[in-house]
């Protein structure tokens, strides 16, 4: 008698479970999730900074500089981005610039001497 009652209760919460979790798939993670909210990830590398900044707040997404790097581009214009242009990500993302510190110097001692 007392494993009826076990295997009906253990029964019920397996059968709500799969209730509930199919609840949140189709109904509840679709509304959160919001499918139509989708942005293509604009290509902002070689643009100065506020140029860069302004295609990405007028795509829907929000820009975060993080330091810079010497690239062939001028001091100041973006040397890198990530997410990498053309990815599609929800409206909000954030994507992260690393701006350009200007050419790399070239190293002296890497070069050879003629007398």
């Amino acid at each position: 008698m007392k494993l009826k009652t076990i295997l009906s209760a253990l029964l019920t919460f397996v059968v709500l479970s799969v209730l509930f979790v199919l609840l949140l798939d189709k109904v509840l993670m679709p509304r959160v999730v919001r499918k139509g909210d989708e942005v293509v990830v604009p290509s902002v590398i070689g643009l100065p900074k506020e140029e860069a900044l302004s295609l990405i707040e007028r795509n829907g997404l929000r820009a975060y500089f993080k330091g810079e790097k010497p690239s062939e581009f001028p001091q100041g214009a973006v040397a890198e981005q990530d997410p990498e242009p053309g990815m599609v990500v929800k409206r909000g993302f954030r994507i992260i610039l690393i701006l350009s510190s200007g050419p790399p110097e070239e190293d002296s001692s890497s070069q050879y001497f003629q007398p």
